[in-house]
């Protein structure tokens, strides 16, 4: 059966079947091969989309724009937008979709931009929030098939430092009435992840102590996060 993806957003990997994700890491291989080619492409001819950034970027806005340009679109850079200040995310979404085909937000909450492609009418991506950065883990899934000849459900992947510190920045939020039993299920896995670390750290013999230091830090801010969720 063919996939069809004309008009979803792309909020979360969560929102995509496994055949469905490796539709998109084809496409992405087929994309990328005619670029290096020099073949321009027109899947995007005479269309029109906005970049929305409430977040600094570097890699991320090169890369719609680059991308949304070479396949023929006119693109829109907006780094201060009224959106959720003076504007309602509801009418900022309906207005933007008269405007353009398709939005793509990096900012922070996940509600922001799920809003956001509740009320515009057009396909919204997800550049990064404080929960999810689907765009970069497809990325990241395409090397990881590029470079390593394996089933996914076969390969071991590492996650550094940097990962830690950006989930426990998101999690650190006030208590809802809703706690999130999925992120608190994440702390205690990364918690574990850092203890284990630590262990091969000591093993090794790996006298770091900086290094070793934020990972028991880790440890200590996913213990008090995970309180403030309970």
């Amino acid at each position: 059966m063919p996939v069809n993806l004309r008009g979803k957003s792309f909020l979360t990997l969560k929102d995509f079947s496994p055949k469905e994700i490796h539709f998109l890491l084809d496409l992405s291989k087929d994309l990328k091969s005619k670029s290096r080619a020099g073949i321009r492409g027109t899947l995007l001819e005479g269309k029109n989309v906005v970049l929305i950034f409430d977040k600094p970027s570097t890699r991320t806005r090169c890369a719609f724009e680059m991308g949304a340009a070479q396949e023929g679109a006119y693109v829109t850079f907006l780094s201060n937008s009224q959106m959720g200040k003076k504007e309602s995310i509801e009418d900022t979404g309906e207005v933007l979709g008269r405007y353009y085909d398709g939005i793509e937000y990096r900012g922070f909450k996940q509600s922001l931009v799920e809003e956001l492609a509740e009320h515009s009418g057009v396909p919204v991506w997800n550049g990064l929030t404080d929960d999810y950065h689907p765009t970069q883990i497809l990325a990241d899934l395409l090397t990881i098939r590029e470079k390593i000849f394996k089933p996914f459900e076969n390969i071991k992947v590492v996650l550094n430092w940097d990962y830690f510190e950006t989930l426990l920045c998101s999690a650190q939020q006030p208590k809802t009435e809703n706690p999130d039993r999925e992120l608190r299920w994440k702390l205690e896995k990364l918690k574990s992840a850092a203890k284990i670390v630590i262990k091969k750290l000591k093993q090794l013999e790996i006298s770091d102590r900086e290094y070793q230091w934020k990972i028991e830090q880790l440890i200590t801010q996913s213990n008090n996060v995970i309180k403030i969720l309970k």
